[in-house]
């Protein structure tokens, strides 16, 4: 637990702390894997490639193509620490945009007919979902910390590949797979 945020985390020491540490073979075979968020302009990303981790920024047209991009190698890493955080800007979002439809329908609903009711249903399960999100799945984050730079990657979306992208980076890392906190 860290003493001045009281958030909980993972940290883990890399090849260069634990000489017990060792990652695997280079194989030139393995998938990429590549996860996306949302910034406040332009997309990032996060990839655990062959050679290491990265994260960067995907250009505004398309959100494909990396514009910029730096990482750490899997065998220069010292650190790597995992932790999650309440998605404040998703929970926002929902409450002001959202949550009103919601209101709105229910109190129609109330007052004037019972069907309003069940018309506000999609309303209240985006409402559900979105909160869900924000306040129970949260925001993953994974910072690395290497001989030559640091990097923080954001590893939240989309969803199925979020388990398989803190994986792959502590098993490519050499380091055996732990929970996400």
């Amino acid at each position: 637990m860290c003493a001045q945020c009281r958030g909980v985390f993972t940290l883990r020491a890399g090849r260069l702390i634990d000489p017990a540490v060792v990652p695997p073979p280079w194989d030139p075979h393995a998938r990429n894997v590549k996860v996306t968020s949302a910034g406040i302009v332009l997309r990032k990303m996060g990839l655990v490639s062959p050679l290491g981790v990265s994260e960067g920024v995907l250009d505004p047209v398309t959100g494909l193509i990396p514009m910029e991009e730096s990482g750490v190698a899997f065998g220069d890493i010292y650190t790597v620490a995992v932790w999650r955080k309440v998605d404040v800007i998703r929970l926002i979002v929902n409450i002001v945009l959202v949550f009103p439809f919601v209101a709105l329908f229910v109190f129609l609903g109330m007052a004037l007919h019972p069907v309003l009711l069940v018309v506000g249903l999609p309303f209240d399960a985006l409402l559900a979902f979105g909160l869900h999100g924000a306040l129970v799945n949260k925001v993953n984050f994974a910072r690395i910390v290497g001989a030559y730079r640091a990097v923080t990657v954001r590893f939240d979306r989309p969803m199925w590949r979020r388990r398989r992208f803190h994986d792959e980076l502590l098993r490519r890392a050499g380091i055996s797979p732990t929970p996400i906190p």
